[in-house]
């Protein structure tokens, strides 16, 4: 999903080194997913074939759509479905934390210069950073 999002301009990074992404890029997702789950404990959840699809749809909002407001909308709508779908704790604990995570992380990342959006924003970063995170 970074690689697509890269090219079609919605960021970029400002020292890439493979694929428009710096080396440690690769790992940290699954790094913020491991420590969101250590943080906050809980069960790690069965496979869904609807928790695929819906995550499926919900990288193909930013791989696809035209425009910040159409990946803002798109990327809500999905977000908004898999909560229905998925709601307990655990899975609005989650995607709160890691929204104030990401917010951390975004903005830490664009004022120190790692990387920057395209189009002018309440400091530096997106609104869609939150449907990204959560």
């Amino acid at each position: 999903m970074n690689w697509l999002t890269l090219r079609r301009g919605l960021f970029a990074f400002t020292n890439p080194d493979f694929l428009g992404q710096p080396c440690f890029e690769f790992l940290m997702w699954g790094f913020y997913l491991l420590h969101t789950r250590r943080f906050l404990g809980g069960r790690t959840p069965a496979s869904s074939p609807l928790a695929c699809a819906l995550a499926l749809l919900f990288a193909l909002c930013f791989c696809l759509t035209a425009g910040e407001f159409a990946v803002l909308a798109s990327s809500g709508v999905v977000l908004a479905v898999s909560l229905l779908f998925f709601h307990e704790k655990e899975d609005l604990s989650n995607a709160g934390y890691l929204c104030l995570v990401g917010a951390l992380i975004e903005y830490g990342g664009v004022w120190t210069g790692m990387w920057r959006y395209p189009e002018a924003h309440a400091g530096g970063v997106p609104c869609w950073f939150i449907t990204l995170w959560a």
